[in-house]
């Protein structure tokens, strides 16, 4: 699965192993620093994207999921 984050600046892809399993950060550097941007987590067999304060999941029609 290719998962995209789009900031106002940049695009950052993602690509997740084929075989669904772990747990993974797309991670970004601000002012120098590694921030978590998203968690992506396999429960029962699926991805789950994991919100946080700072990013979230728009679906198709710009509506936060």
């Amino acid at each position: 699965m290719k998962v995209t984050v789009m900031k106002p600046d940049k695009i950052i892809n993602f690509i997740l192993p084929p075989q669904i399993h772990g747990n993974y950060w797309i991670t970004d550097f601000e002012n120098g620093k590694k921030i978590n941007l998203i968690n992506i987590e396999a429960i029962d067999n699926r991805w789950h994207l994991i919100s946080n304060p700072d990013a979230f999941v728009l679906n198709n029609n710009r509506q936060i999921i």
